[in-house]
């Protein structure tokens, strides 16, 4: 086995073999070199080593953000601050190139990151995206706001194809989830008239008898705001329209107040 006597010897240019390598581009033989034991200097990492991460993600040259992590010329918090920065510029195939390497297992990020990317994602509507950050492992039943939804909550509050709210459920998401005010993902489908999602959330198991903590059903939410085709929908999967609220309000009342007053 090839060893390095100091493995920050360097050539009559000044520099060390794994320097040498990544200023080359030999991302092979940086990787390889990596392994070995070969080092950069602390300046090269904080000046070139991070350039040249920066060079790789702008390129999406997956060999050569592996080779430079591979090596130690690149660490978990600098991957980070890539992400960090691509998610603040909306740097959308950035953010899709980064998430692909922790799926793969080259590169990691801070515990917990996953909240912040999906909640930035999905509320720039990249729900392809958010899909694929699930994919790379993370918990699709997380909470990703303040009043903790899920991204199946904020799905089923937005414009996405039917198919999102199809392949979050296939993914695991619960569509029993609640958050703080006790909101399903049913509910806010009902309260956003998307009655193409009401069928499939159902099907996966969606309790329509689940009450929000003013005593809520997702009917109400369909009666008060007028969406007539998920009150239909609601009321042929047995939705008791006798049920009151706490409020003694059924949701049969069409001048029903607001359901979250």
């Amino acid at each position: 086995m090839v060893s390095f006597t100091s493995s920050l010897t360097k050539n009559t240019d000044g520099e060390t073999v794994l320097e040498a390598a990544i200023r080359t581009r030999d991302w092979e033989g940086a990787r390889v070199l990596g392994k070995l034991g070969a080092k950069v200097s602390p300046v090269f990492k904080d000046t070139a080593g991070k350039a040249a991460l920066k060079a790789a993600v702008d390129a999406r040259d997956k060999k050569a953000v592996c080779a430079l992590a591979a090596s130690g010329c690149v660490g978990i918090e600098e991957g980070q601050i890539e992400l960090d920065q691509a998610i603040r510029v909306k740097d959308w195939e950035s953010v899709r190139f980064l998430v692909g390497l922790k799926a793969d297992g080259k590169l990691v990020f801070r515990d917990g990151y996953e909240s912040t990317v999906l909640k930035t994602s999905a509320g720039n509507q990249k729900w392809d995206l958010v899909l694929e950050i699930v994919d790379a492992g993370a918990d699709v039943n997380m909470p990703v706001t303040d009043p903790h939804d899920t991204v199946l909550h904020l799905a089923c509050e937005s414009e996405c194809e039917p198919a999102v709210i199809e392949q979050l459920l296939q993914k695991g998401a619960n569509p029993n989830a609640k958050n703080r005010v006790d909101l399903t993902a049913l509910h806010k489908a009902c309260w956003h008239g998307r009655e193409d999602f009401v069928p499939l959330l159902l099907a996966y198991g969606a309790d329509l008898h689940l009450r929000t903590e003013l005593g809520n059903t997702p009917l109400h939410y369909a009666c008060y705001c007028g969406h007539d085709k998920c009150v239909e929908l609601l009321l042929k999967h047995q939705s008791n329209p006798a049920d009151p609220n706490t409020k003694s309000t059924s949701s049969t009342l069409r001048e029903t107040p607001h359901p979250c007053i």
